[in-house]
């Protein structure tokens, strides 16, 4: 058996992706816990690893030879109308017994696993309840008319180019959190002209927000944010001292492993040294420098959401 942990970030991370990409379709419910169940046993690194199972409205969904050991861990899910739902993971029997790290990951891709599957119960409930609210006014008006008909299918073909690039693009990138001196910061709005950039090169995409940013001065602030919200990227601008940068970032992967975390060096002459650096962690995914041209945040956020979003 591998002894590679599939739970573990970057892997954890493409998994959640297409299992949200597959919730957002708003499909029956024993019809899509099917199919996650098929997304992740075609992930062979996760089937070969653990087996999945889960269990809502007294129905069962589980991976093929899928079998309770010695070593399971279990989530809870909650549907709007109070239906229970369990997810739960078990090694293979011939799996070493977990150590800490491994449980934690584990627990971490459950935890999301079982937010996304709440959000998506709550999302199919209003839907249902919204359908029939508006099925029963068409009833009480009468059929629709020729001119609606007309009028959506215009609408449909004037928003078809615009929206193409959202259904290619399912996961984006909405909330940055940087790492940098004060200084740093400013120096990236003032120079850069980082929101006169961004907002150009969105406004070509026909996209309605760019992602919102949020600055830490230190790594007491940046923890601070990460326990009060979710961020789908981190971005450290390394300053004069290069042992900090290396410390703060593995101790972020520690506590959460499933945020890709980029360097963005201030010059060209620190790339040498923290490309050497990088080979040996894995806890820095990406190296870029700064050169006072803001496109190079366009540059990172293009990056990550092409590499999740490619299959």
């Amino acid at each position: 058996m591998s002894s590679e942990r599939p739970f573990r970030y970057p892997n954890s991370l493409e998994l959640l992706s297409k299992i949200n990409r597959l919730l957002k379709q708003n499909r029956k419910p024993e019809v899509t816990f099917q199919q996650i169940v098929a997304v992740y046993t075609s992930q062979r690194e996760f089937a070969l690893h653990a087996g999945i199972r889960i269990m809502f409205d007294n129905q069962e969904y589980a991976s093929e030879g899928f079998a309770v050991s010695e070593h399971c861990r279990e989530a809870l899910f909650t549907s709007p109308d109070g239906k229970k739902g369990t997810i739960k993971i078990c090694l293979s029997q011939d799996e070493p017994a977990d150590n800490e790290k491994d449980d934690k990951d584990q627990d971490y891709f459950l935890q999301n696993l079982s937010n996304l599957l709440t959000r998506y119960l709550v999302r199919i409930d209003k839907d249902e309840s919204a359908s029939k609210r508006i099925s029963d006014k068409i009833n009480q008006s009468g059929p629709s008319s020729l001119s609606n008909e007309f009028i959506q299918e215009f609408l449909n073909k004037y928003t078809y180019n615009r929206d193409i690039y959202h259904d290619l693009m399912p996961f984006k990138v909405k909330e940055i959190l940087l790492i940098s001196s004060l200084y740093d910061a400013y120096a990236i709005e003032k120079e850069g002209r980082f929101s006169e950039h961004m907002l150009g090169q969105y406004g070509q995409l026909n996209l309605t927000s760019i992602p919102r940013i949020t600055g830490a001065s230190s790594f007491e602030y940046a923890l601070e944010h990460m326990r009060k919200r979710h961020f789908d990227l981190i971005i450290y601008m390394v300053g004069v001292d290069k042992k900090t940068p290396i410390i703060v970032c593995e101790e972020i992967r520690r506590r959460y492993p499933y945020v890709p975390i980029f360097l963005l060096l201030n010059n060209n002459s620190d790339l040498p040294y923290f490309t050497e650096e990088v080979k040996k962690v894995d806890f820095v995914d990406k190296i870029f420098t700064w050169n006072g041209d803001a496109s190079i945040f366009f540059s990172m956020i293009k990056l990550l959401e092409d590499k999740i979003n490619v299959e």
